[in-house]
C-alpha cells in the first residue's frame, strides 16, 4: 500500500495567483453563460466579479433572500454588485418555481433588482 496514495496531484495545475485567474478567465470564457449562486461573501463576490468581467452582461449573480439573511447583508451584497455593475437579483424562498423564473429566456433578460 501506498502511503502516498489519495488523489493524484495534476503538476500542471496553476500554482500563482496570477496563473489560477487566468484559469479562471479562461473557464468563465468557454461557457455561453452563468449564474453565479451569490451570498455576498469574499468567495461568491470574487466570483461574481470574475465571471463579470468576463462574461459581462451574459452572468447573472442571485442570492437566496430569506428571513436567516441580515437586512444588511443583503444590502451589502447589492451594493456590492451595484458598484461594480453585477447583474443582480434576489430571490426569496418563496419565489414561485425558480426554475421558471430563471427559465432560458430570462437569461437574456437580466433582471436588476
Amino acid at each position: 500500500m501506498n502511503p502516498n496514495s489519495g488523489p493524484e496531484t495534476n503538476l500542471a495545475q496553476p500554482v500563482s495567483l496570477e496563473e489560477k485567474e487566468q484559469a479562471l478567465h479562461a473557464r468563465l470564457g468557454s461557457l455561453n453563460s452563468v449564474i453565479v449562486a451569490y451570498s455576498g461573501g469574499v468567495d461568491s463576490a470574487y466570483l461574481a466579479y470574475a465571471a463579470h468581467a468576463v462574461l459581462g452582461p451574459q452572468m447573472l449573480a442571485v442570492i437566496a433572500d430569506s428571513a436567516s439573511l441580515a437586512r444588511s447583508q443583503l444590502s451589502d451584497a447589492r451594493d456590492f454588485a451595484r458598484e461594480h455593475g453585477i447583474p443582480f437579483t434576489a430571490k426569496t424562498n418563496s419565489s414561485a418555481c425558480w426554475s421558471r423564473s430563471l427559465s432560458a429566456p430570462a437569461l437574456r433578460r437580466w433582471p436588476m433588482d
